[in-house]
């Protein structure tokens, strides 16, 4: 499905080949009636005339505003989204030309399962160079920042377990 709706935010969300995008009440109604003049065009090939008249004129019937908002009140059950799903993974960075898994740094597809919601506004380039980056990491600054994170790190989790451990023991009969 190329659109979702999501209870939580009142909003429709559409997918545009790169991410999903919230979307507005009226390109929704758009959408909406793009959809109802469609059924026209599907009218066009059939051979017999009664069935194509028929067709055409529940197309147009399709196109009042009272159906059209019938058509999306009752599409929001069928299409739902929850909003915890949408931008979901951390690791994956929506691009231009695709989405970068920044575990592995492969550049797959853009996907509407992935639930991305965001785009950045640059292609990836896994030729580029970055020599003022590659620079920093093979430094001594960077040496020490590195071990500085990870100390913290290291006192965080330390810190963590010790709040379990006194908490699991008062719970202890």
């Amino acid at each position: 499905h190329d659109v979702r709706w999501c209870e939580e935010t009142g909003r429709w969300f559409v997918w545009s080949h790169t991410h999903w995008s919230e979307q507005s009440k009226g390109a929704i109604d758009l959408l909406a009636q793009e959809t109802a003049r469609s059924i026209l065009t599907e009218a066009d090939p059939i051979q017999d005339r009664t069935d194509s008249d028929l067709m055409k004129s529940w197309a147009r019937a399709s196109g009042n505003s009272a159906r059209l908002k019938g058509m999306l009140e009752t599409s929001k059950p069928r299409l739902p989204v929850l909003l915890e799903t949408m931008d979901a993974n951390p690791w994956l960075l929506n691009c231009q030309n695709g989405t970068i898994d920044l575990r592995t740094g492969d550049l797959q597809p853009h996907s509407r399962a992935d639930m991305i919601t965001m785009l950045v506004s640059v292609s990836c380039d896994p030729e580029a160079k970055c020599p003022t980056f590659e620079g920093f990491l093979r430094s001594e600054e960077h040496t020490s920042e590195l071990q500085s994170r990870r100390n913290l790190v290291c006192r965080l989790l330390l810190e963590k377990k010790k709040h379990k451990k006194k908490k699991n023991n008062t719970l202890t009969p």
